[in-house]
Parts: C-alpha cells; sequence; structure tokens
C-alpha cells in the first residue's frame, strides 16, 4: 500500500466554498489519504457541515474561539496528522484530480513539492496561471528582500511530515506570514522542488482572502522582511546595514503610488495608508538605530 498521506485544511467563513474543496479531495486518484479540517470559530454554517460530513479517516477541530492566526490550525494539523506526508491547504482552494499523486511522485528526497495554480474568482473562471519556478535558496531569499516582500515559493503543496513536525509552523513579532516561514524552512535547509509541468491546483481569489487585505498584507511583509533581516547575512545581497532603513522607505513610496500587485488602493484616503504604512515605519526606526 502506498504511504498515507494527511490533507489538512483551514476554514473560517468559507461555507460557500468548502464542498468544492472536500469533493476535490474525494475526487482524488490518489486514494490513501486522512482528511483534517480546522474551523477557527466560523458564523456562517461552516462548523454544522464540517460536522455532519462523513468519510473515513476524516478528523476536524471546530475552535469556539476566533483566533485569526493560521499559524494555529497548521499546528494543530502537523499534531494530529498520521500520514507519512501533509498536504495543506485553504477551504477556499481546490485541486485537480491528480494533484495529490502527481506530487507524490515527483517528491522524491525532498522535503517539500508544490506545483503551479489557477487563480479563480467567486464562480471559479481562471483569471491568471500561475506556473511552478524552481529558485535557488539565495535567489528565493534575495528577492523576497530586494522585491516587496512578496514570495517565490509558495507553502501550498506536499510535504513530508517529518519535516513539518520537527520544523512546526511560526509566528514572527506576533504575526504569521507564509513568505515568513518559508524564509525559515530555508534558513533550515529544506529540500524544495518545483512540478513544473502544468497547475495542480486552483486558488480562489474573490475579494475576500485576509491575504488580500492591505493593511494585514503590510503587517505581514514588514515581519518577513524583519525576519529575513535578523537571520540572513544579507550583505551578500549588496545591502549594508545602513541600507536597511531603504527597503522600508521604498515600500512606503510604492504602497503611496499603488505600486503593489493585487492590492489596488484607488480612493484610499492618506489617514488610512498612514496606518497602512506604520508597520514599515516602525521598521525604520529600528533598523536606523542599529
Amino acid at each position: 500500500m502506498k504511504d498515507l498521506i494527511t490533507i489538512g485544511v483551514i476554514n473560517y467563513n468559507r461555507r460557500e466554498y468548502i464542498e468544492q474543496c472536500i469533493k476535490s479531495i474525494e475526487e482524488q486518484t490518489y486514494s490513501n489519504t486522512e482528511l483534517i479540517i480546522i474551523d477557527d470559530c466560523s458564523t456562517d454554517g461552516s462548523q454544522d457541515f464540517i460536522r455532519s460530513y462523513n468519510r473515513d479517516n476524516y478528523s476536524f477541530i471546530l475552535h469556539d474561539k476566533n483566533t485569526g492566526n493560521p499559524a494555529k490550525a497548521i499546528n494543530e494539523i502537523i499534531e494530529k496528522a498520521k500520514g507519512e506526508y501533509i498536504f495543506l491547504m485553504a477551504s477556499d482552494d481546490y485541486l485537480t484530480k491528480d494533484c495529490i499523486s502527481e506530487l507524490y511522485n515527483h517528491i522524491g528526497d525532498s522535503d517539500f513539492c508544490y506545483s503551479g495554480y489557477f487563480v479563480v474568482d467567486k464562480r471559479g473562471i481562471i483569471h491568471q496561471t500561475v506556473n511552478a519556478l524552481y529558485y535557488s535558496p539565495d535567489d528565493a531569499v534575495k528577492r523576497v528582500l530586494l522585491h516587496g516582500g512578496s514570495g517565490v515559493i509558495t507553502t501550498v503543496g506536499l510535504y513530508k511530515a517529518q519535516f513539518l513536525k520537527n520544523a512546526g509552523y511560526i509566528l514572527y513579532n506576533d504575526i504569521e506570514f507564509d513568505t515568513l516561514n518559508v524564509m525559515r524552512f530555508i534558513k533550515l535547509g529544506y529540500k524544495y522542488k518545483p512540478y513544473s509541468f502544468r497547475p495542480l491546483m486552483y486558488y480562489r481569489r474573490d475579494g475576500k482572502n485576509r491575504s488580500y487585505d492591505m493593511r494585514y498584507r503590510a503587517e505581514k511583509v514588514n515581519a518577513g522582511l524583519n525576519y529575513i533581516i535578523d537571520n540572513f547575512d544579507i550583505s551578500k545581497f549588496g545591502v549594508e546595514k545602513e541600507d536597511i532603513p531603504k527597503i522600508f522607505y521604498k515600500l512606503i513610496d510604492n504602497y503611496y503610488n499603488g505600486i503593489v500587485p493585487n492590492y489596488p488602493n484607488d480612493g484610499i484616503p492618506k489617514e488610512e495608508m498612514d496606518l497602512i504604512v506604520e508597520p514599515f515605519k516602525r521598521s525604520i526606526e529600528k533598523y536606523s538605530k542599529k
């Protein structure tokens, strides 16, 4: 029998999409799976559906208080997982039928294997295709540091369970950020491998994703950049100590001038933008003192 794979789904108020997500898991050609759903105190009927759903190798955890913290849910999945591998995803996303099988057959001796994805709207209409590319560890860190904090390696994909159980999923400066954890995994020396043949996932962008809230985004980007600056030798990327504040000044200019991909700021009052960029101002103060 092939290895057991744990599929972990994180949900918060995504009742309108979670059935499609689970259906795509049920239809996987790779059959030896267990499903774990973590719900962060949804108020839209999600918990009733999760309770009523029934299949073999299925379990769930329903929070009675909203944590607003995906890292907590991810760590609960990691702790509860029985599989040799763990696949993590959000409940508004869904998979091609051979997603798990293809990643499993491709991962080899790597700790993580990821594919590209289709960006879809509320109705499932494809608006963008994002292909999986390989970046060396140094290039991945450099691109995040010097190009606005956006990650180039996803966290959605197939992990060797032992790697995740050893590494865990963390907050940094009380902020959870997928890219931050990718940087941390690189620091830990994880081996990652893209599945570059075709996208195997559908990523939902409907305006309700918290990752597309500019204020939340700025906090996450700031935490990720702080992690890189505090934990990597950034001089090899041509960034010296005195250059660090310039990174955050550039981000502030980009936010005020609307140069933030997928984050339109038309009509945002200056007073609100002042609050959005506050994390970057804190970092300028922090690194100007060092």
